[in-house]
């Protein structure tokens, strides 16, 4: 069978919708206290909205958690062409809801679980970040929560919150045994005896994984304890289920442990298992402080590493490292950027300040390095997340850095190809089938060519024409690039454009290379000619 004991409990108490005749129901508007959020939520005053508001978001891992008691609950929201999927947990047992319909229709019943047992419990709602697989394209994402109906109950005081409920194979108490051979762990093998153990202190944990038709069965332990089997085939590929769980938990540090039998039944194709990730109900914990990888912090567009991974004052940079964020990601949407993201308070340190961010994700951070920083030697940074910091990296400083931003475009030519980021002049970007011509001006992306005048503060976006201080010349296929402008983009944060005349070349791919003080960026390619024949 496929469907086991903790699944089949929450569809029926999914299936039992009708309360008893006398059953009474309190609404709870989407701004009521008892409701807490994380992540980034919008506004809606439809007048067809339960009380003429509702509240919708979109990023992965955004969520609403509310605790109650009573005997059933009801999520009141919204079904909608840009509607998704969402990750619904009750009581620590995970579903699917899908939220997408061709029109637009207000206060409609998404989840409904009655019959539960009369006390407390707890209803977590999480944006997935899929589209519906009903969904025509383009497909979206949003999650509504417009309110919730309670049945014969009422909210609770509690501490719960929404915050961090989800933590995928980056967060490093998952770990893999036996240890995977090609380095961290994987989350997918159809070896018998494979496992996969998450340490975390909670209250409830649901295990995601994906399902598809060379899946097989794997068992589950909490605490050590074995508590159920998984066959994870279906005849469709999905992705991110919540194939197991735990139910409700005392309090306090718990584990759970997939393990991969190296069985399958007789309509699957293998025994492959998935661990994607598990939900955690509390309030997750990382297992220690941020780590930063040594040399781990890195020109944000071309990515040397050590020890050329030199950096300049006011460019975008990358730090690599562990324990960023529990799960997901979470991109700045705002200018002047943030110093600090994320439901982990993550923060970035170096120069005696705190760096603006662009984007924060468990083993990934991109940011601005203050125009503040010295223009030589060394500095430390340390990365801080829940109040605990990592140890200080240095990175070394110079008076410029270039690197160029790439791009991904179809080379049917050769593989592994970088092109640069260039434009031409109508916005357009220079690649396969649309290379540059021999005189034409066109426009190059990069960071890293230090200061310019005028200066822009820290974090902010450059607002107005400007050229670097430093001298900066280009040459592609090894032939000089007369340079037109070079400055910071007007608009962007860190980001420069260099516009250069293309010379001719000889070669399908010419090596496209900045030099500014003194310094040369590492080669991307791109097309220049279109009478360049191709390569035999």
């Amino acid at each position: 069978m496929r469907n086991f004991s903790r699944r089949l409990l929450l569809s029926a108490a999914v299936a039992a919708i009708a309360a008893s005749p006398c059953a009474q129901v309190t609404r709870i508007e989407q701004t009521d206290p008892h409701i807490t959020y994380t992540g980034t939520w919008y506004n809606n005053t439809a007048t067809g909205n339960s009380g003429g508001t509702a509240t919708l978001a979109i990023d992965t891992l955004s969520a609403a958690a509310i605790t109650f008691t009573g005997t059933g609950i009801a999520w009141i929201g919204v079904r909608d062409p840009g509607a998704g999927r969402a990750w619904v947990n009750l009581d620590g047992v995970g579903t699917v809801v899908d939220t997408y319909a061709a029109a637009t229709q207000y206060q409609q019943t998404l989840f409904s679980a009655q019959g539960l047992p009369d006390g407390p419990h707890t209803l977590f709602v999480n944006v997935s970040g899929q589209a519906s697989l009903l969904a025509t394209q383009p497909a979206s994402q949003w999650v509504w929560i417009d309110a919730f109906d309670i049945t014969n109950g009422g909210p609770a005081p509690s501490s719960t919150t929404a915050a961090g409920s989800l933590i995928d194979l980056s967060f490093s108490s998952v770990v893999q045994s036996p240890p995977p051979m090609f380095g961290p762990t994987n989350g997918f093998s159809n070896i018998a005896g494979t496992k996969w153990t998450v340490t975390f202190s909670g209250t409830a944990v649901v295990w995601f994984g994906g399902q598809n038709n060379n899946y097989g069965i794997a068992n589950v332990y909490v605490d050590g304890t074995k508590v159920g089997t998984v066959d994870a085939y279906s005849a469709v590929g999905l992705n991110v289920q919540p194939l197991f769980g735990s139910g409700l938990l005392a309090a306090g540090t718990h584990t759970m442990t997939v393990e991969v039998t190296g069985t399958h039944d007789s309509s699957s194709k293998d025994n492959f298992i998935d661990v994607g990730g598990f939900q955690i109900i509390g309030v997750p914990q990382f297992s220690g402080p941020p780590v930063v990888n040594n040399g781990g912090v890195v020109n944000g567009a071309s990515f040397v590493p050590a020890p050329n991974n030199q950096v300049a004052a006011g460019q975008i940079i990358s730090i690599f490292g562990s324990q960023f964020l529990l799960s997901g990601q979470v991109s700045a949407g705002t200018v002047p950027l943030p110093t600090q993201m994320g439901a982990n308070n993550t923060t970035v340190t170096a120069c005696g300040q705190n760096l603006p961010l662009f984007y924060v994700s468990p083993r990934q951070i991109n940011a601005q390095l203050p125009w503040e920083c010295p223009q030589a030697g060394t500095t430390p940074l340390t990365v801080t997340v829940n109040g605990q910091t990592s140890a200080p990296q240095p990175i070394n400083l110079v008076a410029a850095a270039p690197g160029t931003f790439r791009v991904s475009v179809v080379n049917p030519y050769e593989d592994n190809v970088f092109l640069a980021a260039i434009l031409h002049g109508n916005n357009t970007i220079v690649g396969n089938p649309n290379s540059a011509s021999t005189g034409e001006e066109v426009a190059i992306y990069c960071t890293g060519l230090g200061p310019t005048s005028p200066s822009f503060a820290t974090g902010t976006a450059a607002t107005s024409f400007n050229q670097t201080v430093n001298p900066v010349t280009v040459t592609i296929d090894g032939n000089n690039a007369p340079v037109v402008y070079a400055g910071l983009t007007q608009g962007f944060v860190g980001l420069y454009q260099v516009n250069v005349i293309v010379p001719k070349s000889h070669v399908l791919f010419p090596l496209v290379v900045i030099t500014a003080n003194g310094i040369s960026s590492t080669g991307a390619a791109t097309m220049v000619s279109p009478s360049t024949s191709s390569p035999q």
